[in-house]
């Protein structure tokens, strides 16, 4: 009987699909019911890692492993942020978004033209990743709504996020589509990342995402109101980090500590071990500005990869004799930065470059090396190099300053978000 609904299923126009789904939901039942929260300690991130390892081995999609764990070099990395649903203080769910940044995304290996396609328009992009509900609670339509409604929140407030995407099951996209009008780019896979189980590539333009929800829940009840849900409604159960002022450029919310990092990744997991010399170098490079690494195995002995560069956001203004220059900053290394700007510059042209960065205001001697035309990983721009050592002892200082309450191990407090806009 399940096969054959299953088939029925299949065989529906995917509008019609979409709309029983988007008429099957609730989200006035238990939404709110549940605390959702960034996993700011070890306990919270192992029972995460120890949810998403066990959801995966009973789907077929991640190997054995003794740990009871399923965790990578992303998780490791500063610009992943680890989400957890709480009922009490139980984990009932988890998902991870990551921010784009030098590493990329994991699913690079397999969709970095359609990635690198948005990359260069402009967008800023985080990916979705990591996703499970505990078996118990999976026919719980509001946590997985719940969810989603909290990294829509937390990438496009508190990561500057203008393209979500994932790599996903296809029969999960009705869902994503029908809901929150992903699009699916390239074509179907099997996805190593998923012990090569069957995926295809989902983007979202966040910029759409009232207009398509106001459209699809004209005229329909509150309960399935997707609309009123994400934009007019709060939900009590909702927790975000409270940023310091000085981590805003930086876009981040970092919960590990030197300590968390040898503990999950050395002796409860063999993440760092088997990782190669070049993921080692990239982990190394993202956490090196800012935290003591020399009691981390593995990555100490690591050398940082060359020109690292560390995303950031915010204006940035070129100062020529005859002209001044008004841009974004995409991100930033010790020795220069890139702007973003629809302007045309000519290379090798000197100039001073101004802008802020975690509260410090910075002028800067420069010299404008080369230009990016908008392919790859940034949009139409120029790398820009510091001229000289002026200011760059500041700028060094500066990153290191970013991370004050990581390398503290002072947990960061956390708030109820207002309500949307």
């Amino acid at each position: 009987m399940i096969r054959r609904f299953d088939h029925m299923w299949k065989i529906l126009p995917s509008r019609i699909r979409q709309n029983v789904i988007r008429r099957s939901i609730d989200v006035t039942s238990e939404t709110g019911k549940y605390l959702i929260k960034v996993a700011s300690t070890q306990e919270e991130l192992e029972g995460a890692y120890r949810l998403l390892y066990l959801a995966y081995r009973r789907l077929g999609i991640t190997p054995a492993d003794p740990s009871g764990m399923r965790c990578n070099i992303f998780q490791a990395l500063p610009y992943t942020t680890t989400i957890i649903a709480k009922d009490q203080d139980k984990i009932i769910a988890t998902i991870a978004v990551i921010k784009d940044s030098s590493v990329g995304f994991p699913s690079d290996q397999h969709y970095r033209i359609e990635n690198d396609h948005f990359r260069s328009q402009g967008y800023r992009l985080s990916e979705i990743s990591a996703l499970a509900v505990d078996r118990g609670y999976r026919r719980n339509h509001a946590i997985s709504l719940s969810l989603m409604k909290y990294v829509f929140l937390y990438a496009t407030r508190y990561m500057n996020c203008s393209m979500l995407c994932a790599t996903i099951h296809p029969r999960a996209f009705d869902f994503y589509s029908g809901l929150f009008n992903f699009r699916r780019n390239g074509k179907e896979i099997q996805y190593p990342f998923a012990n090569n189980a069957p995926a295809i590539h989902i983007s979202h333009d966040t910029s759409t995402a009232a207009g398509f929800t106001a459209a699809i829940s004209a005229h329909v009840p509150k309960n399935i109101n997707i609309h009123r849900f994400i934009f007019e409604e709060n939900t009590p159960g909702f927790c975000f980090p409270e940023r310091v002022g000085a981590t805003n450029n930086y876009l981040l919310d970092p919960v590990m500590t030197p300590e968390l990092l040898k503990i999950l990744f050395v002796e409860k997991t063999n993440v760092f071990k088997d990782a190669s010399p070049e993921e080692k170098s990239l982990i190394r490079s993202a956490w090196d500005p800012h935290i003591d690494l020399s009691g981390v195995p593995y990555l100490c002995d690591s050398p940082p990869a060359r020109s690292f560069r560390y995303p950031v956001d915010g204006p940035a203004a070129l100062l020529f004799k005859d002209r001044v220059i008004f841009g974004s900053m995409y991100d930033i290394s010790e020795g220069g930065l890139f702007v973003s700007t629809p302007e045309t510059v000519a290379l090798k042209s000197e100039c001073e470059i101004i802008f802020n960065f975690a509260n410090h205001s910075f002028r800067m001697p420069a010299v404008v090396r080369w230009q990016q035309p908008g392919v790859h990983r940034h949009p139409s721009g120029y790398g820009v190099q510091f001229s000289g050592n002026f200011g760059i002892s500041s700028l060094k200082q500066t990153l290191k300053s970013l991370y004050k309450i990581a390398e503290t191990g002072e947990p960061r407090e956390m708030v109820p978000h207002p309500k949307a806009a």
